[in-house]
């Protein structure tokens, strides 16, 4: 009895040295996080005091009157790159007066768009048809110095010069027309075919269908029975559809957690009859680029190219198209 007494003794005052040594180490281990962390702080108010104080060294820098760009505007460069080199000196270094006084800066005018210089080939055919047809014949024109000199030979002279000025004056009103007419030709038999545009938004990684079912009821696109989604004008026709990449392309009517897709198609056949071919376009567009947005994925044309801004332009032109002439049956 008295053994026992002794080793429960022995465990008790061993439990209490480990419990005051778990104290003191953690005290000790308290107090270097707090030195470390105050250390950090005043660290961080140094370099931000400091920032404030001396701008970067690859900052721009305005002297004189003038903005002289940094040497490394883009961020830092390896050594080798950061040295200027002989062949291509650093701007700032150079003397204004080596400069040629004849050279003088250029002017940059507004550069014409591209669209502005492009024409159909109907449009070449039909002036191609107007010039060959009937040309444009340039009037004349007769000023008379002094009235009170005109003879009565001149006076007849000039009657026959109106005569001649009034036979042209028809004879160029009936090229108009007949210019007009051919025009109003090319213009009617000008057709388009319809078409299917298609716009893949696909992720980096796998989309969640609970994601990709919350965008489609945000943005008006509703679940049919057939399990496709579709974006309905407000009788409930079908303007544009939203397809699974996963065979066979249908979505479920309550997606779980675990049902992922590597990305949606939508697709959209123009000319549609419940809507006009700009306005369908543009909300066709609208909704794969807020889907990419949403789930950090990227746009891919039908032929698997990365698109941008350019190729959504291009896309409102060709709807455009629908809009200015018929459409082949």
């Amino acid at each position: 009895m008295v053994e026992l007494n002794e080793l429960s003794i022995v465990l008790i005052v061993l439990m209490v040295i480990i419990i005051i040594a778990i104290l003191i180490l953690g005290q000790r281990k308290k107090k270097k996080y707090q030195e470390s962390a105050a250390k950090a702080k005043q660290q961080a108010q140094e370099l931000r005091a400091q920032s404030k104080a001396t701008p970067s060294k690859d900052a721009a820098r305005f002297e004189d009157g003038r903005i002289l760009p940094s040497k490394n505007p883009f961020g830092r460069l390896t050594e080798q790159n950061d040295m200027p080199t002989n062949d291509e000196p650093y701007i700032a270094n150079l003397d204004e007066k080596n400069f040629n006084p004849n050279q003088h800066e250029l002017a940059f005018e507004n550069e014409p768009h591209i669209g502005d210089f492009a024409s159909t080939d109907s449009q070449k055919v039909a002036s191609e048809a107007v010039t060959e047809s009937a040309p444009l014949v340039a009037e004349p024109q007769i000023t008379i110095e002094n009235p009170e000199t005109i003879t009565p030979q001149a006076t007849t002279v000039n009657t026959e010069v109106a005569l001649e000025l009034n036979a042209e004056q028809q004879a160029q009103q009936l090229s108009q027309e007949r210019q007009r007419q051919a025009m109003d030709k090319i213009m009617n038999s000008d057709r388009v075919e319809a078409k299917t545009f298609a716009l893949i938004v696909m992720g980096k990684e796998l989309i969640e269908l609970t994601e990709i079912h919350q965008f489609m009821m945000a943005n008006n696109l509703v679940r049919t029975n057939a399990g496709f989604y579709e974006f309905q004008d407000n009788r409930g026709n079908m303007i544009f559809q939203a397809v699974n990449m996963l065979n066979p392309g249908t979505f479920p009517s309550n997606p779980s957690l675990k049902e992922k897709t590597p990305g949606i198609m939508f697709v959209l056949d123009l000319p549609t009859p419940h809507s006009t071919a700009p306005g369908a376009m543009h909300n066709f567009i609208t909704v794969a680029k807020k889907l990419a947005n949403r789930t950090e994925a990227q746009v891919f044309n039908e032929e698997q190219h990365l698109v941008g801004e350019h190729y959504y332009h291009s896309l409102r032109d060709s709807a455009l198209g629908y809009e200015s002439t018929k459409v082949m049956p």
